[in-house]
């Protein structure tokens, strides 16, 4: 499903001109300016997500996805913008008991109005 996720973020990053991504260690984001890419990514990849009413001529969505062992979760997220590129700074914790499954875990969050860059994940693990 994931796969599909990913491939469904290609595709309507290029076809809206709304989005970019970038990989680091298997991690991904992309950055969304446009409620109708929103909408698309989430119809596409199947996601059910309860947003807020967004307004899109002052804020950004990123959502993307970490891979990790099962009951770890994203518990800071920090954007800082470059010259060429955004780098997300996210720190993951979790349970040390719950090392059963590897797989990705999707995550996103609400910013300032933020330019249509690639997004390098710069990720702490604290666990």
């Amino acid at each position: 499903m994931m796969e599909l996720a990913l491939q469904t973020l290609q595709d309507n990053s290029k076809e809206f001109g709304g989005g970019s991504i970038a990989e680091d260690r298997g991690d991904f984001a992309i950055v969304i300016n446009d409620a109708s890419l929103l909408k698309n990514i989430e119809y596409e990849a199947g996601i059910i997500a309860q947003w807020p009413e967004i307004d899109f001529k002052n804020h950004t969505v990123i959502v993307g996805a970490y891979y990790a062992m099962s009951g770890y979760r994203v518990s800071k997220q920090q954007i800082k913008k470059k010259e060429d590129s955004l780098e997300l700074y996210i720190e993951i914790k979790g349970d040390n008991a719950s090392k059963l499954i590897s797989s990705y875990h999707g995550f996103g969050g609400i910013y300032p109005k933020l330019p249509n860059l690639p997004v390098k994940i710069i990720r702490k693990n604290n666990y």
